[in-house]
């Protein structure tokens, strides 16, 4: 199917804002190589249901919090550490004025680095990073900043192994961050999932 049908599917989704015709189009991003399988599996984990449609699968159960549900196996940890570093940008200023914001943002940009190459080296080095997120509250910070460093310091683990995504998940829950939201827009490669 050419770049033209491909633009007429996407077209006829937006006009109609059906699931069915959303599921069309995603299907064909995916035949074309535009979406990987490994992103539009996310997408659906999210309960998105033309991504659900779009790849066969059966409804998921709402059982809870998404991201404390979101059993990630199969799905690449370069997608959930994106995921969950736009996360922590997304409350980095809590931290502006306290002593740690520096070495926090370090965290982060290894771990920006560990996504654009994704070597075991590079993975370690976010690990150590992050590690010196955790503190403990006896220096003055308030909750939402331990649970800002506690986001990034989880985070700092994904690259190495993806068990930590439960506890990104109640860090994001707990700063009431679009989580779901999030893990929709980095899936799907657009803005307004």
């Amino acid at each position: 199917m050419s770049d033209a049908n491909l633009r007429e599917l996407e077209r006829r989704w937006r006009e109609t804002g059906s699931v069915e015709d959303e599921a069309a189009w995603l299907l064909q991003r995916l035949r074309v190589g535009e979406l990987d399988e490994e992103r539009l599996r996310l997408a659906a984990y999210c309960s998105h249901e033309p991504s659900r449609i779009a790849l066969d699968l059966r409804p998921l159960a709402e059982t809870g919090s998404f991201g404390l549900t979101l059993r990630p196996g199969g799905l690449g940890r370069q997608l959930l550490t994106r995921v969950s570093v736009d996360l922590c940008l997304e409350v980095l200023g809590v931290l502006e004025s306290h002593r740690f914001h520096g070495r926090c943002l370090e965290a982060i940009e290894a771990l920006e680095g560990w996504i654009a190459d994704p070597s075991s080296s590079r993975a370690g080095r976010a690990r150590r990073l992050a590690d010196r997120c955790s503190w403990d509250r006896h220096d003055g910070s308030t909750e939402r900043q331990l649970t800002v460093a506690q986001l990034i310091f989880w985070t700092g683990r994904i690259p190495l192994d993806l068990w930590p995504w439960a506890h990104v998940a109640k860090a994001a829950e707990d700063l009431r961050l679009d989580f779901k939201g999030q893990t929709l827009r980095v899936a799907l490669g657009r803005p307004e999932a």
